[in-house]
């Protein structure tokens, strides 16, 4: 599948689910050098002196406590010259990342949500604040977003009614800038994205 759509000379996927990994495994056209994890891309030593051409973070900093960290740990393992792509769910209004105010229960299928159901974060930054986020990680390039309105899932249990469902692209730069070397952005939102 990767190797259809890009030019790969070595994979290292790392999930903290054991089936995502194990499916990854079972499903081939991988390059020859491939590393596939079971773990936390925070907490993997095995990761933190190594630099990646692309990180890619879909799905997962939205659903974590620390949001903040774990980008920051993405981050790091971005090479220079290379890209973070990342999923956020973005609002204009108040950030939402406390858990007691916003999670989504993990159910999957029609049958009501059972009692005592493991809940996750189901965290809602404020687009301003996202931005910030990302454009001010060390020796970020350029900031590149798509996003489209949606409705939170039907599990989850949000304040926020409307959500800017968001894909961004940070770039490092091959070498520090100076910090008062602008950020290039390229964003692609609805216009109504910073209305609340």
């Amino acid at each position: 599948m990767l190797g259809g759509r890009f030019t790969l000379s070595s994979y290292t996927g790392i999930d903290i689910n054991p089936q995502a990994i194990a499916t990854g495994r079972e499903a081939g056209d991988l390059p020859p050098e491939t590393r596939l994890l079971v773990g936390d891309v925070v907490e993997d030593a095995s990761l933190a002196s190594q630099g990646f051409d692309m990180v890619v973070n879909l799905s997962c900093a939205d659903w974590n406590l620390d949001t903040a960290g774990i980008l920051a740990a993405s981050w790091a393992r971005v090479a220079p010259g290379g890209v973070m792509v990342v999923s956020l769910r973005l609002t204009p209004g108040a950030s939402v990342t406390s858990l007691a105010q916003s999670f989504q229960y993990i159910h999957y299928g029609d049958d009501p949500v059972p009692e005592g159901c493991e809940k996750a974060a189901y965290v809602v930054l404020n687009l301003n604040t996202a931005l910030s986020m990302l454009s001010t990680l060390p020796e970020t390039r350029r900031l590149v977003a798509y996003g489209y309105w949606g409705k939170p899932s039907a599990t989850a249990r949000t304040p926020v009614e409307r959500v800017l469902f968001g894909v961004l692209a940070v770039e490092r730069d091959r070498a520090p800038r100076p910090a008062d070397d602008p950020v290039q952005l390229d964003l692609s939102f609805p216009r109504d994205a910073w209305l609340p």
